[in-house]
């Protein structure tokens, strides 16, 4: 009674990233455009932009293959001995291994030991892997026991992508925000999309710039698994 309140401490920590800038531009002739009768080049612009969109998510996967150092302890983003979130076993995807990232990320701690709980949220895997991926996430019944319920069913997101080089790899990622980020320059997410006329020839140029970057936040709340 009548104590007085314990101050709270709070460990500084950073990670740095640069933003890049994405662009790509597309001309054609007056005379092209006049004879487009079929309307094919009223196109571009959205493709040009559908193109920026898939640079993201390029971009985005080659970040998580390349594995790079963290900033805060020069450590890389997925490492075995010292971020404990990189698990190998074989096999592909299942409920016991599924299960072992489930733990080593419920139990990972933060600069003060304590304890952080996190619970996975999102499951990526290469396209060779979203069967197991799905059966595991989604089937009520354990495709690999008879007559048992499978008790992961529905607790995260499965996403399967072409981009994943290595079919022998997959991750498990908890809360959004919280591992890999994708980073916009002044929140622009869109692509910024630009018609030109061209002057001293007669032609019109389209371009489309995008600025962003992709960088990891902290280790904790990602999971490598692969097969070995």
């Amino acid at each position: 009674e009548n104590a007085a309140i314990a101050d709270g401490i709070v460990n500084d920590k950073k990670e740095s990233f640069q933003v890049q800038t994405f662009a790509r531009k597309f001309s054609v002739t007056r005379q092209t455009l006049v004879n487009d009768d079929l309307a094919a080049l009223a196109t571009i612009a959205n493709r040009m932009g559908q193109a920026a969109g898939r640079t993201v998510d390029e971009q985005a996967i080659a970040f998580i293959e390349t594995n790079g150092l963290m900033t805060e302890d020069g450590v890389a983003l997925f490492d075995a001995a010292t971020h404990n979130n990189l698990i190998s076993a074989a096999g592909p995807p299942s409920t016991a291994n599924v299960g072992q990232a489930r733990v080593a990320m419920g139990q990972q701690t933060d600069s003060n030991s304590v304890i952080l709980g996190i619970v996975p949220q999102f499951m990526l895997c290469p396209l060779e892997l979203e069967q197991e991926m799905l059966e595991i996430s989604v089937l009520n019944s354990d495709p690999q026991r008879v007559r048992r319920d499978n008790v992961y069913a529905q607790m995260w997101q499965p996403i399967a992508t072409p981009r994943l080089t290595d079919a022998n790899d997959w991750y498990m990622f908890g809360n959004r925000g919280d591992h890999i980020n994708v980073v916009f320059l002044n929140g622009q997410q869109s692509p910024m999309m630009a018609r030109d006329e061209g002057w001293s020839t007669l032609a019109a140029h389209w371009r489309v710039v995008l600025d962003f970057t992709v960088m990891a936040v902290d280790w904790r709340a990602a999971i490598k698994f692969t097969n070995v």
